[in-house]
């Protein structure tokens, strides 16, 4: 054999033996070894997502947003002060040739007039005795009036209703709530009268709580229409009706809460108190 066909002969054990150390080392039994895959990373939980809404930088995100989409000018530094409550809690008795009362920041009086109502026999026109709430201050006001119509209980719920911001007024703002069909002498007593002076996003913050949810009675409460957005639905309605039937808290500390805390995201916390002092706890308050 002659020295080139040994030479080709050579080159070419040598190639097989590359070719057989590569396939050994990259492959066995036919499947390739490849570098291990990176973990993928944990996906959030909804608990991190709610854990994440109580940081304050969060917090400060969604009030800004929220205030640009009032077009209001609310911060956090004002979410932080204490809001003025006054409660007016002498009882008056209230008829309609009497002039207004006031009561507080606000001026009341009573009026009749004849307004559609409603019942299982058809829908009928009837007088219905309606209260007058008018915001005589230039704050943003959170209020709840207490009210006693001379009707009988059925007669009241059977009434129909306007529309009307049953939680919160605007700077002079007026709000007029039916409170009962209306019969001869008929009077309204006003058992009483609370008030809070808030911050402007606050007064939309709360105007999107429903009332029965915070103890407000759905007599007077049934128009409720929140000026912008729709009311809030996901509260903890039952801790906080058994928080106020045993006195652990009030509508003070409701109105202090969600004045402010957006209700889509924050939930009302067991225990919580209104604040008297600025900054008196850190914002947002947590859940516990």
């Amino acid at each position: 054999m002659d020295e080139t066909r040994l030479r080709f002969f050579a080159m070419a054990g040598f190639g097989v033996l590359v070719m057989t150390g590569t396939w050994l080392r990259f492959y066995q039994g036919f499947t390739p070894v490849l570098p291990p895959m990176p973990d993928k990373p944990a996906a959030a939980t909804p608990r991190d997502v709610r854990n994440a809404d109580y940081t304050p930088g969060i917090y400060a995100t969604y009030v800004a947003k929220d205030a640009a989409a009032y077009g209001v000018l609310t911060s956090v530094e004002n979410l932080a002060e204490p809001f003025v409550y006054e409660l007016s809690a002498g009882k008056k008795t209230l008829d309609k040739k009497d002039g207004p009362y006031a009561a507080g920041p606000l001026r009341l009086s009573v009026r009749v007039e004849k307004l559609d109502s409603v019942t299982s026999r058809g829908t009928y026109s009837t007088e219905h005795l309606i209260l007058r709430i008018e915001n005589k201050s230039t704050d943003y006001l959170a209020y709840r009036i207490e009210t006693a119509a001379g009707g009988s209980s059925r007669a009241c719920m059977a009434k129909g209703d306007l529309p009307h911001n049953a939680l919160a007024l605007s700077p002079g703002e007026v709000q007029e709530r039916t409170e009962c069909i209306y019969r001869d002498g008929m009077t309204l007593q006003i058992k009483s009268a609370e008030t809070m002076a808030i911050p402007a996003l606050s007064y939309y913050y709360v105007s999107r709580l429903y009332p029965p949810h915070i103890g407000l009675d759905a007599r007077t409460s049934r128009g409720h229409r929140p000026p912008r957005g729709e009311a809030c639905t996901d509260i903890p309605e039952q801790a906080i009706r058994s928080a106020l039937e045993k006195g652990a808290a009030t509508w003070r500390d409701l109105i202090d809460f969600y004045g402010r805390h957006r209700c889509d995201t924050y939930l009302f916390p067991p225990g919580y108190r209104a604040f008297y002092r600025k900054g008196e706890r850190p914002l947002p308050v947590p859940p516990t």
